[in-house]
C-alpha cells in the first residue's frame, strides 16, 4: 500500500481497527456493529477488557467492487479516494446508557 494508493484487497487482509471496550460490568453490555466490516472477537485483554479486531469486508472480487462503485462512486473525494464507514454501538442493558463510535476506511481502488 505504497504512495497515495490504498487498496481494498489489502485492507481486507489486515486488521485495520482495534476496538477496546472498557467497562466494570461487561456482562451487561450489548455490542453491535455495522458497515462493510469483518469483526473477530471479543477476546479479553490482560485487564479483562473486550477487544475486537476490525477489517474491511467491502468486496470479494473486482466485479463486486465495481458494483459498489456503481452504487457509491459519487462519494469519491477530490483526491480520488473513497470512504466506507463503520460503527460500533454499546448499550448497557441495565442502565440503558448508550455509546456509539465510528470511523472510516479510505481507499482508492480494489487492487494493484
Amino acid at each position: 500500500m505504497g504512495g497515495s494508493n490504498i487498496y481494498v484487497r489489502d485492507l481486507q487482509r489486515i486488521t485495520v481497527f482495534t476496538v477496546t471496550i472498557i467497562d466494570e460490568r461487561p456482562e451487561q453490555l450489548k455490542v453491535t456493529y455495522s458497515g462493510p466490516i469483518s469483526v473477530t472477537g471479543p477476546v479479553k485483554d490482560s485487564k479483562g477488557n473486550s477487544v475486537y479486531n476490525v477489517s474491511l469486508n467491502l468486496a470479494a472480487n473486482e466485479n463486486r467492487f465495481d458494483e459498489w462503485l456503481d452504487r457509491y462512486g459519487d462519494l469519491q473525494d477530490p483526491e480520488g479516494r473513497y470512504k466506507a464507514s463503520l460503527f460500533f454501538t454499546v448499550v448497557d442493558e441495565r442502565s440503558k446508557d448508550r455509546v456509539q463510535v465510528g470511523d472510516s476506511f479510505i481507499f482508492t481502488d480494489f487492487a494493484k
